[in-house]
């Protein structure tokens, strides 16, 4: 479908050639192995050509698909000056900084789909990078290769690429955050760590997952027996990243005691439990499942099994000649290191899902700690000693990953939030009003807004309007009262507007019961017109679209 012409010739031979070299050697040695061409510039090759491969995995179709429900209010939260910007997120749980580089890149390439998806994009290809570089420093060239490989073809960091949100940021962001503080502990350098606090306060202003990062360096500290000098260097870069995370800490604060917009994690929590959510990070992990629970869609089930099996399989394999073998002690310090990284956020966040609020989404929150997993996959397959083995569990991860991804490209979204607006502005007149309820309104107004500004947008109930990505069904329905009045409230605004024609956009819940009934009794309607039913894009939730002549 794709031409790959690109990746032929000596750089895919020197890929190869490294990969088969560095595991007929110890894998977990530092390898001394000096190739025919200069190192330096065979590692700069090998960038380049990760790199385009990760573009040519990331760039296809990148804008064809509609911006979706999280997409659009990313982009209504970015596209608002700064000011505005930070009291639109203290209705959200997200920190600052994604939005901010969002709303400068705006600024330059527009708001296309294929513009808002692009930062996205550019980011999953520099941790395809960044995860090369950092296996090969920590263990050799052919972990590095192969560890970025899998990242290259990563259905769920593809996925993330093409989507106009921070889970191509964070792993980029937690992976030199531990890499620098690896360093650190190998060579306790103050600008060593002030590099690995950068990146660690750069993450926490992405998402709260970053926090996360904070037991894995104390563990780490722990595990290495440090001396108390670095305890106490590290005291003094937490007491440092403090002070800098301090003008967002009040805004956090607000965000914790806004239960609300955590209801729809809980919902998801329900269903997964922790062990549940385990399982579905090992699924997006892997080759077979890439799309994370709560867009209510699925990957291949024999495809999401066998790579979960696969997955499993060569880990432990991996970790049998590693128990068997006898490896350098650094070696291994790291390897631990790598577990600790990709171990502990998970465990720490499913225990605080257990017995505080449920924070865990798999798929999703947990891309902080992807790259921990494919580099100690790499270390794990590249300890079998047999090659044939070892080749054929990275061809099936490979070969699965491929499979999904080819159910990924063909996936047409097209007819959901588009197709809405389109159908809105070609029965629309100036002087028309649009009722946005539930949460239909921020992906359907992302593209109506950049066709036309003629319609008046009322949103019910009208707390969604300010924030345009969250509500709790249950929570509202606890108040029936308010929602009546709120219906009844939006209704005589309607009448005083005297507006020709008014499109409703209609949800079946409980919630829309109450807009509709005061619709019905306050409203005389000449015509009603049912416009059609449309699925929302990537959630595929059912909305009804009517057309009210009054």
């Amino acid at each position: 479908m794709y031409s790959f012409k690109i990746l032929r010739s000596s750089a895919l031979l020197s890929i190869l050639d490294i990969i088969a070299k560095s595991y007929t050697i110890n894998v977990m040695n530092d390898i001394p192995y000096t190739p025919q061409m200069n190192r330096g510039l065979q590692t700069v090759l090998l960038v380049i050509v990760f790199m385009v491969i990760a573009v040519l995995l990331r760039a296809p179709a990148i804008g064809a698909k509609d911006i979706w429900l999280d997409e659009a209010n990313t982009v209504r939260i970015a596209e608002d000056p700064a000011g505005f910007m930070i009291s639109r997120l203290k209705l959200d749980s997200s920190p600052p900084l994604y939005y901010l580089t969002l709303h400068y890149w705006m600024k330059i390439f527009g708001q296309s789909e294929t513009a808002v998806r692009s930062l996205s994009a550019l980011l999953g290809v520099l941790l395809v990078a960044a995860v090369f570089l950092v296996a090969r420093k920590l263990f050799n060239p052919g972990i590095g290769a192969l560890a970025a490989i899998f990242t290259a073809l990563s259905p769920i960091q593809i996925m993330y690429s093409q989507e106009t949100r921070m889970y191509t940021l964070l792993p980029l962001l937690g992976l030199l955050s531990c890499y620098f503080f690896v360093r650190f502990l190998e060579e306790p350098r103050p600008v060593i760590l002030a590099l690995s606090a950068l990146f660690t306060v750069l993450a926490l202003y992405t998402h709260n997952f970053g926090f996360f990062l904070l037991p894995v360096q104390f563990f780490m500290l722990l595990a290495t027996k440090s001396p108390p000098r670095s305890f106490l260097k590290w005291s003094i870069s937490l007491a440092v990243l403090f002070i800098l995370y301090l003008p967002w800490l009040p805004i956090l604060l607000f965000q914790i005691r806004n239960g609300t917009h955590y209801a729809w994690i809980a919902q998801i929590w329900q269903k997964s439990g922790l062990f549940g959510s385990l399982f579905q990070t090992l699924r997006s992990f892997s080759g077979g499942s890439y799309l994370p629970l709560y867009t209510g869609s699925r990957g291949s089930a024999w495809i999401s099994i066998l790579s979960v099996a696969v997955v499993v399989a060569g880990a432990v394999t991996g970790a049998v000649f590693l128990i068997r073998d006898k490896k350098p002690a650094g070696s291994r310090v790291r390897l631990y290191h790598c577990l600790a990284y990709l171990g502990l956020p998970l465990i720490l966040a499913g225990v605080g899902s257990l017995v505080f609020v449920p924070i865990y989404v798999a798929g999703r929150t947990d891309q902080l700690v992807f790259p921990a997993f494919v580099i100690a996959f790499a270390v794990l397959i590249a300890a079998v000693r047999s090659r044939s083995i070892k080749y054929s569990f990275i061809v099936a991860v490979i070969g699965l990953s491929i499979l999904t991804l080819k159910d990924y490209y063909r996936v047409n979204y097209k007819t959901g939030d588009r197709q809405i607006a389109e159908t809105i502005l070609r029965h629309a007149r100036s002087g028309d009003a649009v009722i946005f309820t539930n949460l239909t309104r921020a992906s359907v107004e992302y593209y109506m807004l950049r066709s036309s500004d003629r319609i008046t947008m009322y949103s019910y109930p009208e707390e969604v309007a300010a924030h345009m990505g969250n509500i709790s069904i249950e929570n509202m329905l606890k108040d029936p009262r308010r929602l009546a009045s709120n219906a009844d409230s939006l209704v005589a605004r309607i009448k005083d507007g005297k507006f020709n024609r008014v499109f409703l956009l209609l949800v079946a819940n409980k919630v829309d019961d109450f807009l509709s009934a005061a619709l019905e009794d306050n409203l005389p309607a000449k015509i009603i017109t049912r416009l059609g039913q449309f699925r929302q894009s990537l959630v595929k939730t059912k909305v009804d679209l009517y057309m009210i002549e009054l």
